[in-house]
C-alpha cells in the first residue's frame, strides 16, 4: 500500500507540472487512486489492523450480562 501511495504521489506531481494529462493518464491515476481508497477502506474495517492485537472470536465491546436481565447465568 506504501508503494501505491508513492507511486499515486509522483504520478500526481508530474501531472501538475506537466498539465497536459492524456487520457491513458487520467484513466490510470483514476484507477491507482480507486485501488488506493479500497486498500484505506479495507485496512480501516478490519478490526485486529486497526486495534493492533487479534480479535478473539466470540469477542465483542458490549458489557457482560447482569443477572438482573433474566438470563441464566448460574
Amino acid at each position: 500500500m506504501r508503494t501505491e501511495l508513492r507511486q499515486l504521489g509522483t504520478s500526481v506531481k508530474t501531472a501538475m507540472k506537466d498539465r497536459k494529462i492524456t487520457k491513458w493518464e487520467r484513466t490510470s491515476l483514476e484507477s491507482k487512486e480507486a485501488a488506493l481508497n479500497r486498500h484505506i477502506t479495507k485496512l480501516s474495517n478490519n478490526k485486529s489492523v486497526v486495534s493492533k492485537h487479534p480479535v478473539k472470536p466470540g469477542f465483542d465491546h458490549r458489557m457482560p450480562f447482569k443477572p438482573d436481565q433474566g438470563r441464566n447465568w448460574r
